[in-house]
């Protein structure tokens, strides 16, 4: 049998997964796990966020790097309209960061606060 038969029929005997993955490291880290276990198909939703276009890039990247065949790029950028979110409006500032609240009520551990601070120097 040859590799890429192999490959097609251990694909049909696993379960079928959706991964939504946006390219970046949380979705890229269930991907790599969901790809271990499942025969997966991966989709990407566009909502008029300003990182569209490198998200979408990263995206691919993963799908390449797991020879995912099966790909869905949806859009929703609507939701742009709604606004009221640095993610998507153009005019808001994009926070960097952990949020003043979180750190002031101690809601961040020591260590994460410790991280940020040395990233925050280079």
């Amino acid at each position: 049998m040859s590799k890429e038969a192999f490959k097609m029929a251990e694909r049909n005997r696993r379960p079928k997964a959706i991964v939504l993955t946006s390219g970046g490291l949380d979705s890229g880290v269930c991907l790599a796990e969901a790809v271990q276990k499942f025969d997966v198909a991966i989709l990407h939703v566009n909502y008029g966020q300003l990182t569209e276009a490198r998200e979408l890039q990263a995206f691919h990247q993963l799908g390449d790097h797991y020879q995912i065949e099966n790909r869905l790029v949806t859009d929703i950028s609507y939701l742009k309209d709604i606004g009221g979110s640095s993610l998507v409006d153009e005019t808001m500032t994009v926070e960097m960061g952990m949020p003043a609240v979180a750190a002031a009520t101690g809601l961040v551990s020591a260590s994460i606060r410790a991280t940020r601070s040395s990233v925050d120097k280079t």
